[in-house]
């Protein structure tokens, strides 16, 4: 930093003399004496209002940054590539999971909306075709009452229905039953 650090109004370097600099928010660099002789906070090269910053180890980042090795600020560059590749790595890895997952999903979703229009589409045909066949056959189907018998009858526990519906109140124990209880 020493070989090129110079005054912009005076051109005194630090080598020459040990002196204090400041920089503007202009780029423009001075030493304490050309700052003093400055219009207040007026630029002696450029004539803009401006302001100084003191040059010292606790100066602000974005300035401080100006005043850094190139091979230091390309150092520490290259790092900051590296791991951004590497940020890149594994952001990459987390879509390419989640792609998976979503498509994965996806196919499952599809399979099942398949096999429901399939089912749909075969219960639309079979509705149709018992449509058809009612029409076909209106004349040939008697007309079923509530009072029918067939709508009275009861069922077995089975769900079997009994031969008459008579025969369900008439049936009676076989007489050997209870021949073999003792009295």
């Amino acid at each position: 930093m020493e070989d090129w650090l110079h005054c912009n109004a005076c051109y005194i370097r630090i080598i020459h003399k040990p002196e204090s600099f400041s920089v503007t928010n202009c780029a423009h660099i001075f030493c304490n004496k050309c700052v003093a002789k400055a219009a207040g906070s007026m630029c002696v090269v450029c004539n803009r209002k401006c302001s100084f910053t003191l040059l010292h180890v606790k100066m602000p980042a974005n300035t401080a940054i100006y005043f850094k090795e190139p091979k230091e600020l390309v150092t520490k560059a290259m790092e900051m590539l590296k791991l951004s590749e590497d940020v890149r790595k594994f952001q990459s890895l987390q879509r390419k999971s989640l792609m998976k997952a979503l498509t994965s999903k996806n196919e499952q979703k599809e399979k099942l909306l398949q096999a429901a229009v399939a089912t749909m589409t075969k219960t639309k045909k079979e509705n149709s075709d018992l449509k058809k066949f009612i029409i076909k056959n209106r004349k040939n189907i008697p007309s079923i009452s509530p009072s029918h018998p067939f709508m009275t009858m009861q069922f077995s526990p089975d769900c079997s229905p009994p031969s008459s519906p008579q025969r369900i109140s008439s049936r009676k124990t076989p007489p050997h039953y209870y021949s073999s209880v003792p009295s």
